[in-house]
């Protein structure tokens, strides 16, 4: 669900956890292909809320898109932890992570 390989996800219907299993190199977590915005993020631990922002960074020149990011994550409190991210979403995940992929490769996977 996510090309950041840094990262675990796991949903329950409306709702993603990101799982951030290695410590970030800075403060930013991208998670592309994720293009929509949260109606709330919230870390696990102390029901801290966690910033977040879609925009396009150079990185993502080829693919056009903004993506989500997590952003100013408390890096420094996570060292020798694996902090989940709770994001919650108006609607189910699937709904747009599907307009992500191009449904050729995932019919392709299935078979």
């Amino acid at each position: 669900m996510t090309t950041n390989k840094n990262v675990l996800l796991t949903k329950y219907k409306n709702t993603l956890y990101v799982h951030l299993y290695k410590t970030p190199e800075g403060n930013v977590v991208k998670l592309r292909p994720l293009t929509r915005v949260p109606k709330s993020t919230i870390l696990l631990k102390d029901g801290r809320k966690v910033d977040f922002e879609v925009v396009f960074t150079t990185q993502d020149h080829l693919g056009k898109k903004a993506y989500l990011r997590l952003v100013n994550l408390p890096v420094s409190e996570m060292c020798n932890t694996v902090p989940v991210i709770k994001l919650k979403f108006d609607r189910a995940l699937v709904d747009f992570v599907l307009a992500n992929f191009e449904l050729k490769s995932i019919r392709k996977k299935q078979k």
